[in-house]
């Protein structure tokens, strides 16, 4: 039996002085070494590209949630800027006279024109604009309540063939979507109501308020 341990311990040495040899010898392998090092730098690629990429996705979705929120703001300040007009109207073609009293010139325009009779007190504000024709430059009015200007801005169609136009008071951002909307629709179909662009559509009347909902009245029209 001690016979045999030794020869069962004498065989586990040869095998690992063999198996030394073995790793020794691939160690020394210039082929061997670029393989392995190959093989490390592929993995080290492949996780600081799974790494990268990682980081990509969440910088990409960081964006987007920016974006939205971003977008969201705008819409929230352009309603909220809308709504402090929502008592006021412009009023275009109106010439302008020297020393004109221009709350003069708006009631009376408006009892004469429209058969609204008002008086100053209800305007709050009312002064002419800067434009590029000196000579009429538009009106804006401040109403004290809301009923006056949509009593006005209901009026306005007997303003039919005059000089005179009756527009609310939109945003700028809004101003230009109704361009836009009467850019693709035509004017008879776009119009505005308590700053809102309305557009008759074949699916019937449709409302927008941003680009993107134009868009989409576009796109399903």
């Amino acid at each position: 039996m001690p016979t045999t341990r030794s020869t069962e311990s004498g065989g586990l040495g040869d095998i690992d002085l063999l198996a030394q040899k073995v790793v020794d010898k691939m160690l020394n392998s210039d082929l061997f070494c670029e393989k392995l090092k190959f093989v490390i730098d592929t993995s080290i690629k492949e996780q600081l590209s799974a790494t990268i990429q990682a980081y990509e996705d969440k910088v990409n979705n960081l964006e987007e949630q920016l974006k939205k929120t971003r977008s969201d703001m705008d819409d929230a300040l352009d309603a909220h800027e809308q709504y402090t007009r929502i008592n006021s109207v412009r009023i275009f073609g109106i010439p302008e006279k020297p020393n004109e009293n221009i709350a003069d010139v708006v009631v009376n325009t408006i009892a004469d024109k429209l058969n609204c009779p008002i008086s100053k007190a209800d305007i709050d504000i009312c002064h002419r604009l800067p434009s590029n024709n000196a000579n009429h430059k538009p009106i804006i009015i401040k109403f004290v309540r809301r009923e006056i200007k949509n009593n006005i801005f209901y009026n306005k169609k007997k303003l039919k063939g005059t000089p005179i136009v009756i527009r609310e008071d939109l945003t700028q951002r809004r101003l230009l979507i109704l361009k836009e909307a009467i850019k693709r629709y035509g004017s008879k179909k776009v119009w505005t109501s308590d700053g809102k662009i309305c557009i008759k559509t074949d699916n019937g009347i449709k409302k927008a308020t941003t680009n993107k909902q134009l868009d989409l009245l576009v796109n399903n029209k």
